[in-house]
């Protein structure tokens, strides 16, 4: 919180196959942490890449993260244009605003 913005992206680090991620992707932090950056979060250029198993419960720790993302007033989510919004419709629903 001593800096103007977070920027975390660039690459498929949206891929929830990590085993013992908190989140199931290799962004891995506590939904606590996360919650306690106050200053504005830009999360970009995330891409999901569907070709390994995924481990049982990382569907659920994705779908809560990516809640977790889009429900905070001073985080942005910008997702690649390499599918990944599709994937996340097929797998989510359309519901998800981005």
């Amino acid at each position: 919180n001593n800096y103007d913005v977070v920027i975390i992206g660039g690459g498929g680090f949206f891929n929830f196959c990590i085993e013992n991620s908190n989140t199931g992707t290799t962004l891995d932090f506590s939904d606590n942490i996360f919650l306690k950056i106050k200053t504005p979060i830009i999360i970009s250029s995330m891409g999901i890449l569907q070709h390994q198993d995924v481990p049982e419960g990382n569907l659920q720790k994705f779908e809560n993260f990516l809640n977790l993302i889009l429900n905070k007033d001073n985080a942005t989510l910008a997702l690649r244009n390499d599918g990944s919004k599709a994937i996340i419709n097929k797998l989510f629903g359309s519901k998800k605003r981005f």
